[in-house]
């Protein structure tokens, strides 16, 4: 080997060790990073538990279950979901979920406004409109009062 191709593999050996050092220096950033979010939503959970345990102390003689079961829905908006769930297609949805959505769309709410009139969580009619659950008995007369058409979910049953 000639002293240029020493020089050449020299070169390229400090390049490779510079780039080892940025990659291993951009690791620990990204690891930080990572620690620092988990911290923040560790913080956001325990005000949410902390609030929750206020509001349930200060009225434990006048609440129900519904009312305990609204303000834990309330104190834990997202904090627990940590990932965002891929959107459904049409077809992945199912006809019910599909129909629940038409009967809002048709019926010119938000998600929120129509979860409020049936008596449940924004999130559990997007469950519904996604496919990943289904409204329970107590809530079909109300999703068909909201123009929903619930003969999907009678061809549904019928196909289990």
């Amino acid at each position: 080997m000639d002293d240029n191709e020493q020089d050449i593999i020299r070169q390229m050996a400090e390049a490779k060790d510079r780039l080892g050092a940025e990659l291993a220096e951009l690791q620990e950033r990204l690891d930080a990073a990572r620690e620092r979010k988990r911290m923040d939503a560790e913080q956001e959970r325990d005000a949410a538990r902390q609030a929750l345990a206020r509001v349930l102390e200060q009225h434990k003689s006048c609440l129900t279950l519904d009312d305990v079961l609204a303000a834990a829905d309330a104190a834990y908006p997202k904090a627990e979901r940590t990932r965002r769930a891929r959107r459904l297609q049409p077809e992945e949805r199912g006809a019910l979920g599909v129909a629940i959505r038409a009967g809002r769309l048709k019926s010119r709410l938000s998600m929120l406004e129509f979860a409020a009139r049936i008596g449940v969580s924004a999130s559990a009619v997007a469950a519904w409109e996604q496919g990943r659950s289904r409204p329970s008995e107590e809530f079909r007369p109300k999703l068909a009062k909201l123009g929903v058409d619930l003969s999907s979910l009678n061809d549904s049953a019928a196909a289990r």
